[in-house]
C-alpha cells in the first residue's frame, strides 16, 4: 500500500549512529550526552495516581536535587500502559553514594514511602542508559517538540564506518533541511547502552510539533521525498537498506506537567 510505503520511508531513513564507532589517532570524540531511561509499566487503572506522585512528589525532589532536566513520554502508539523517562547521567559515580537522588532530597523516611507508593502503581520498571550523539542531532530534548516519534534500528555486521558517514553525510544535512522548512522540529540520535534490552542498538528521534505535522511528514511519498526529491529519496533508502533495518516504530507525545 501507499501509505506503508510513505511511512517506512520515513521511519528507516531515520536512523542512529553506530555503537563503539572508531576515531581517528588524536581526534577528539564526538560530544555525547548520557540519558538515564526509565520505562514503566503501569497497573491498569492506576496511571493517574502514578502521575499524581510524579508531578506532587518525584519532580519536585529531582529539582531539589539539581538535576537539570527530566522528560517524561506517553505512548501513542506501542504499549499503552508504558510510560518513559528520561534525566541526563553525568557520571556512573552517582550510584556509587550510599543515598539515591530522591533520598538526598527528602530524607530516608519520606523517600521509601515514596517508593512505596510509586512501586504499588506499577507492574515493572527497567532502567537503562542510552547516548545521545549531539554532533549528529538538531535540538534534541523537551525544546524540540511534544510528538516524538523514535525508530530503533539494527546495523549489519562490519558496516559501522559506512553507517556513520551515511549518518554525517546524507541524513543529517537532510534533517536540517526538513527542520528550516518547517516539516519537524527536531531530530535525535543515540545508542542503546548499559541495560539495554538490546545492546548497541541505534535509536533515532524524530520531533514533531503534534500529529497533524507527521501526518504532512507521511503525505506526497514521505518526509525524504518532500525534502530533497523522488530521486534522492531512492538513492537514501537503497542506502540505509544496505546497512541495516528498522525493528520498531514507537509515537510518544512528551507530558508536559511532569518534565522540565
Amino acid at each position: 500500500m501507499r501509505t506503508t510505503t510513505r511511512i517506512g520511508a520515513l521511519a528507516t531513513l531515520l536512523v542512529m549512529v553506530p555503537f563503539g564507532a572508531s576515531f581517528a589517532q588524536n581526534a577528539a570524540p564526538p560530544a555525547v550526552t548520557r540519558i538515564i531511561v526509565q520505562a514503566t509499566v503501569l497497573k491498569p487503572g492506576r496511571a493517574a495516581e502514578w502521575r499524581a506522585l510524579q508531578k506532587n512528589d518525584v519532580v519536585p525532589a529531582l529539582k531539589k536535587a539539581g538535576v537539570a532536566w527530566r522528560d517524561t513520554l506517553e505512548t501513542v502508539f506501542g504499549d499503552q500502559q508504558e510510560v518513559i523517562t528520561l534525566r541526563p547521567l553525568q557520571n556512573f559515580a552517582e550510584f556509587d553514594a550510599p543515598d539515591d537522588v530522591l533520598t538526598r532530597s527528602l530524607g530516608a523516611k519520606a523517600a521509601d514511602a515514596l517508593r512505596a507508593k510509586l512501586q504499588d502503581c506499577t507492574v515493572s520498571v527497567q532502567r537503562y542508559v542510552i547516548v545521545r550523539q549531539d554532533g549528529l542531532s538538531i535540538t534534541p530534548g523537551g525544546a524540540a517538540g511534544p510528538i516524538r516519534v523514535t525508530t530503533t534500528f539494527r546495523v549489519q555486521p562490519g558496516e559501522q564506518p559506512l553507517f556513520t558517514d551515511f549518518l554525517r553525510g546524507d541524513v543529517l544535512p537532510f534533517m536540517q533541511q526538513a527542520k528550516a522548512a518547517g516539516k519537524i522540529t527536531g531530530y535525535g540520535v543515540s545508542n542503546a547502552a548499559q541495560g539495554s534490552p538490546e545492546q548497541g542498538l541505534r535509536i533515532m528521534t524524530t520531533y514533531f510539533a503534534n500529529l497533524a505535522a507527521y501526518d504532512a511528514a507521511n503525505a506526497n511519498g514521505g518526509l525524504a521525498e518532500q525534502t530533497v526529491g523522488a530521486a534522492r529519496a531512492a538513492q537514501l533508502g537503497a542506502k540505509q537498506a544496505h546497512l541495516g533495518q528498522a525493528v520498531r516504530v514507537v509515537i510518544r507525545r512528551r507530558v508536559a506537567d511532569l518534565s522540565y
